[in-house]
């Protein structure tokens, strides 16, 4: 948008060909359900306007793009066709899904870095979210189109001088590759694509984070610095905002953005959203990590001391039942039931799952060493108990496993996780190693071989607990100049003996929120405690505050 406002042309006299190339936008569109599973609110009043004709407000305002497709089911076309009335120039075509078990796998990952144009477990981005490659190819056969904009239908906010400007940087800039994206924050611009990648994506049933992720047996530079990825004002792409209306926070959010609005650029949304008071946001974290026992077999870097965990008794299954079933969780909040313990040393776990499923838990990630429990976990799976398994490794043979977890398991975690991954059609299953010394040479390889076999892997960093443990990893990862903890805005931690406490560093539970006997989850989270660690925080006082004074993990996400 230049200094008058105005939406550049992409195809502008002085740099359009003679016969300019066609250009059309394709927004997959389902009035029951949004991409993530959650409910479709394409039709809901945001602002006094139904979502979808935001939407399409914006894509109209994008000079030279041509038609507009909605890819819908059939059953849902007469009810859209009574919201595009007056927009021009809009198709709408069926809604050929992909498979299932991409749909299955793309909601699992993405779940976990919403906000995020990548990340989360796998190498889904938020262009796979909507991206179904049989319709979209379908609809560029149709209409003879050179290129393609996908956008996603509940992107209320999407930024007409972005789309526009990414369309130019796709036709004229990028000479690499033929697809072109930008990392801004999800909802704020789009995906573009040339014909020709289009039906080769059709065929195959290839996705775009296929063509933007890390291939092992192909490596080659990251996207992100390749002309393929337009860049943005970094205002833009390191926000941790989701702009895309399609689950409770994101729609309060943004409910609550336009009512202060109007807002004459992106980058002014994006700074107003992440000054968002906290108490105008949804009053639950966005992730709770559940931890059911003290016990585990393993004790690598990182671990609770032995006396600290025998000293924690941990609940049975009916507290946390009771505590489950007075909640109803948001529909895009993470459960990760793991922590300082393993879960499958639990006997009740499968208990204290379905009463998490049954309060609206969508999103459920086990973290195990796998070593026992393993009929157990597969009961869990085939119940689609578990969406994200992470199962852990201390090393990637025997030795080195048995001297940095201090068990002799690795035989057996790979037999069971041979097991399960033959029972995992549902679960995305993600092997971790943990990042010591000695498995400084093995790093490479475990990541490159899982990445290949189970689509994703994960390098883990052990921790100190602020202090209360040496410090085993290879390198201090802590910004020189300290803030304030991002994971206070973000995370709850409860105990295997019903305490909350602020994080997971805080192994003798100091900042304690209180009991799952007493306490609601709305009452931890914004209960006088934890605010006023907020607070302290913000303030720069954390130096005054155990275990925060000593802690490395406060920028983490």
């Amino acid at each position: 948008m230049d200094t008058a406002g105005n939406i550049p042309d992409p195809l502008a006299p002085g740099t359009a060909p003679a016969t300019p190339p066609k250009v059309i936008a394709t927004v997959a569109c389902d009035l029951e359900f949004a991409p993530l599973g959650t409910r479709s609110r394409l039709l809901d009043s945001l602002g006094g306007r139904p979502v979808l004709q935001r939407t399409l407000a914006a894509l109209r305002a994008v000079p030279a793009l041509g038609t507009i497709v909605l890819l819908a089911p059939a059953a849902q076309h007469a009810a859209l066709r009574s919201v595009i009335m007056e927009v021009p120039d809009v198709e709408i075509l069926p809604l050929n899904t992909r498979h299932a078990f991409v749909e299955r796998r793309v909601r699992a990952g993405r779940a976990w870095n919403l906000c995020g144009w990548r990340g989360g477990a796998g190498q889904w981005t938020v262009f796979d979210e909507d991206y179904h490659p049989a319709a979209v190819g379908e609809a560029c056969r149709h209409c003879a189109a050179d290129h393609v904009l996908s956008v996603p239908a509940h992107g209320a906010l999407l930024d007409p001088a972005l789309l526009a400007a990414l369309l130019h940087h796709h036709l004229y800039q990028n000479h690499e590759m033929r697809v072109t994206y930008t990392p801004a924050a999800p909802g704020l611009c789009g995906l573009a694509l040339r014909a020709d990648i289009v039906a080769e994506m059709a065929a195959s049933g290839c996705m775009p984070g296929n063509l933007l992720g890390y291939e092992p047996a192909a490596p080659t530079v990251d996207t992100l610095i390749r002309e393929a990825c337009m860049q943005v004002d970094p205002a833009l792409s390191k926000i941790p905002n989701r702009f895309l209306v399609d689950t409770q926070r994101s729609w309060q959010m943004v409910e609550t953005l336009l009512a202060r609005g109007p807002w004459d650029c992106p980058a002014a949304l994006a700074a107003a959203a992440r000054d968002l008071p906290l108490a105008q946001r949804l009053p639950q974290p966005r992730e709770i990590q559940l931890e059911l026992t003290p016990r585990r077999c393993t004790h690598p870097p990182g671990s609770v001391p032995a006396a600290v965990a025998a000293a924690v008794v941990p609940l049975d299954a009916r507290p946390w039942q009771q505590w489950l079933g007075r909640h109803t969780f948001a529909d895009d909040l993470l459960l990760t039931v793991g922590g300082d313990g393993d879960p499958l040393l639990y006997p009740d776990l499968l208990a204290v799952l379905r009463a998490a499923r049954a309060s609206g838990a969508r999103h459920i990630h086990l973290q195990t060493d796998l070593l026992d429990g393993t009929a157990m976990l597969l009961q869990a799976m085939a119940e689609d108990l578990v969406d994200v398994l992470s199962v852990c490794f201390y090393g990637d043979d025997a030795p080195t496993y048995a001297a940095v977890g201090g068990y002799d398991g690795h035989a057996a975690v790979c037999a069971n996780l041979e097991q399960v991954i033959k029972h995992s059609r549902q679960t995305l299953v993600v092997p971790r190693l943990l990042k010591v010394r000695q498995t400084i040479g093995q790093l490479e390889a475990f990541f490159d071989r899982w990445v290949s076999r189970t689509g994703w892997a994960v390098l883990d960093g052990p921790t100190d607990r602020a202090g209360a443990v040496p410090f085993g990893a290879v390198v201090d990862m802590a910004p020189p100049k300290r803030r304030a903890c991002r994971r206070l805005a973000e995370r709850l931690v409860l105990r295997a003996d019903g305490r909350a406490v602020a994080c997971d560093q805080d192994i003798h539970a100091l900042l304690n929120l209180g009991p799952i006997a007493d306490t609601t989850l709305e009452q931890m989270w914004l209960g006088a405690p934890l605010m006023q660690l907020r607070s302290a925080h913000a303030a720069g006082a954390w130096g005054t505050i155990d275990p925060c004074r000593h802690c490395r993990e406060w920028h983490r996400p």
